[in-house]
């Protein structure tokens, strides 16, 4: 198939994961989107990456976004996940699909049973209005920064929320305002906790 000048894709390769620690960090990483077609024309560069992730065979929802062709996931352990991406370039044109990568199950974390989890959610109430609570877990040791990011379903930026990154369990507060301080629409949003090098979504619905 002929591509347009403006057409970015992402290689439909299938995509690995990798065990990075003994917490079952997971890697994921898949083929940047080309800068050119097979006839040397350019193509728009990708700005980021939309990763779409299915778990167990049920069907696949946007769970995160990256700004380079890698992504890193703290997964349950016992959970069979498949990831696709697509590119999004910075007139906020997508690229088709990619292929669907080879199944990864995340290993039993039973060699550090003692280990507090790095995780997100349940937000309370959800679906909302005006506001929700967000719990979030940080793990002992850990390195790198802590926070949390409210993202639209097309991955923009709409609010980041105050964190405590000391290890325990915490809460934090979403009034359903965006970084200008206005009411954000009603919709379904993406609540991103980054912990370190790993990164965790849940969703949350605002309701008019």
């Amino acid at each position: 198939m002929k591509t347009s000048s403006n057409l970015i894709i992402v290689l439909a390769i299938a995509l690995g994961a990798t065990a990075a620690t003994a917490s079952t960090l997971t890697t994921w990483r898949w083929a940047p989107s080309p800068t050119q077609d097979a006839q040397g024309n350019p193509l728009s560069p990708a700005l980021f990456y939309e990763v779409f992730v299915g778990q167990n065979g049920g069907p696949i929802y946007l769970a995160a976004t990256a700004n380079n062709a890698v992504w890193e996931q703290l997964p349950v352990a016992g959970v069979t996940y498949r990831i696709s991406v697509r590119a999004v370039d910075a007139a906020g044109r997508r690229s088709p699909m990619s292929g669907t990568s080879m199944p990864f199950t995340a290993p039993s974390v039973s060699a550090v049973p003692d280990a507090r989890a790095m995780s997100v959610g349940p937000a309370v109430p959800n679906p909302f209005n005006p506001s929700t609570s967000i719990a979030y877990t940080v793990p002992d040791g850990v390195q790198g920064p802590v926070g949390m990011r409210i993202l639209d379903v097309r991955g923009r930026l709409v609010q980041t929320l105050a964190t405590d990154a000391a290890p325990g369990d915490h809460a934090v507060r979403w009034d359903g305002t965006d970084r200008n301080g206005q009411s954000a629409p009603a919709g379904v949003y993406l609540v991103q906790f980054r912990c370190g090098p790993a990164t965790s979504v849940t969703k949350v619905t605002l309701v008019e």
